[in-house]
């Protein structure tokens, strides 16, 4: 039996993680962990803090797979990798925050997770992880010079503190492209819908996206199915990205009760475009991803394929600092969304609709 922790069970996508993993591979055992060590009516819930060494490697011994989902990753990985790698258990979290995924990786390496057999999965979610998984299957297509992601986020979504500090401390701060969000820019899905969206740094290095054995630059952007919501943040980026970065927490949970009621007038569809471009800019291959209600789970998947993998085989197949696109195939991962009741679309270079 496959034993599934879960740091955050209580929260959001930590929630998602535990229901996903229920329904999709029953024979799973889900231990859960909180600061508190209450809160959830389906299963056992312990008090671990992600700082606390020593209830980490004890909490780690019990499971095979610890799904880290305490957002929005703040907090330093370090303590967490290594309680997994000592105890012997694989680590996956759903980060897409480039510095704490680097963060995870370098303390993968410096305990030496990949002789211990210990495989560590930082940004186990949609960007990198399932970005790059997509990615992958233009890896015969030697025309893509750059690509580019864009996340639609369903406003029906539940917002939370989390949630809401994710979103907003890239605002309005410098990156590789400069400001984020200081322009919006159009894109349209396959059946006729426009959103906008605003540029968000990406948990890729410097050189891009990997396509085969070469990297192209990447371009990532998140947006609303509302677009007042995205004209909003780009209203509010220049005040945030003046603040001190700590003061950005207490600003997002002011802004929750304002999210909540914005969810009234919005959808529950969500939208993952990836898309791979030319030398001239023409686009060459696309994948679409829509959710129709729960666009949330999506991030949350990809920790859901990593039981499957170790229900179905006992293991995964390589250890270390590793990326999501060595342990799922995209073609597993493209069946799940058609079993869950996504829609995917894929032109180009990836081929066929479900």
């Amino acid at each position: 039996m496959t034993r599934v922790g879960i740091l955050g069970a209580t929260g959001e996508l930590g929630g998602r993680v535990a229901r996903l993993v229920r329904r999709w591979v029953p024979g799973a055992q889900v231990i859960g962990a909180n600061r508190s060590g209450r809160g959830h009516p389906d299963f056992a819930v312990q008090a671990v803090d992600v700082a606390d060494e020593r209830a980490l490697a004890s909490f780690a011994e019990r499971v095979d797979l610890l799904v880290n989902a305490v957002g929005p990753y703040a907090h330093d990985p370090g303590p967490v990798v290594r309680a997994c790698v000592a105890g012997g258990c694989h680590y996956a979290d759903l980060a897409e925050s480039p510095p704490y995924i680097d963060a995870a990786r370098r303390s993968a390496r410096a305990v030496g997770a990949r002789s211990k057999g210990v495989a560590v999965c930082p940004g186990c979610s949609t960007v990198p992880g399932l970005a790059q998984l997509i990615a992958g299957s233009w890896s015969a297509c030697d025309d893509v010079a750059s690509a580019e992601a864009f996340l639609a986020m369903a406003s029906k979504s539940p917002a939370t503190k989390a949630l809401m500090t994710a979103l907003a401390l890239p605002l309005g701060r410098r990156g590789p492209e400069g400001r984020w969000y200081t322009s919006l820019h159009r894109v349209g899905t396959s059946d006729g819908r426009r959103f906008l969206g605003g540029n968000y740094p990406a948990a890729f290095p410097a050189s891009g996206i990997r396509i085969g054995a070469r990297r192209v630059p990447f371009r990532f952007r998140i947006g609303f199915d509302r677009a007042a919501i995205a004209r909003a943040l780009r209203a509010v980026a220049p005040v945030l990205g003046r603040m001190p970065a700590a003061w950005v927490p207490g600003v997002a949970a002011a802004m929750v009760p304002v999210a909540r009621l914005a969810a009234r007038f919005g959808t529950p569809r969500g939208v993952m475009i990836l898309c791979a471009r030319d030398a001239a800019g023409s686009e060459v291959a696309r994948v679409e991803v829509t959710a129709p209600t729960g666009g949330l789970d999506v991030p949350a998947a990809p920790a859901l394929w990593l039981v499957q993998r170790l229900s179905r085989t006992g293991g995964l197949p390589v250890a270390g600092a590793v990326e999501l696109d060595q342990l799922v195939a995209w073609a597993d991962a493209r069946e799940w969304f058609a079993s869950a009741g996504y829609q995917v679309r894929a032109s180009g270079a990836a081929g066929g609709t479900h």
